[in-house]
């Protein structure tokens, strides 16, 4: 297994994002919270590190994007029970 665990309680590999990009995420987030659409939820950003062999079999982005970025957050609340939405992929096995 990676030593770079994503601690941000969900097990997904990250993927690759520009500052742009996050910087929509981040924003749509907000945009829930505010409107009382999404009551949790976590993200993790982090700058890239060159993947190992394994990281790379496995999945893992480039180290060439400028964000690894991994998310789950609740929406759709307003609407009743709602969803999760999930930014990053799943690791093999675990689908």
């Amino acid at each position: 297994m990676s030593d770079k665990v994503v601690t941000s309680g969900h097990n997904l590999i990250p993927v690759g994002m520009t500052k742009e990009t996050l910087g929509f995420l981040l924003a749509d987030i907000r945009e829930h919270v505010l409107e009382g659409d999404s009551y949790e939820g976590s993200i993790e950003y982090t700058m890239p590190a060159p993947a190992t062999p394994e990281e790379e079999r496995a999945g893992w982005p480039s180290a060439d994007a400028e964000f690894w970025v991994t998310a789950v957050y609740r929406i759709g609340n307003l609407q009743g029970q709602g969803g999760m939405r999930m930014i990053g992929t799943v690791r093999d096995g675990e689908r």
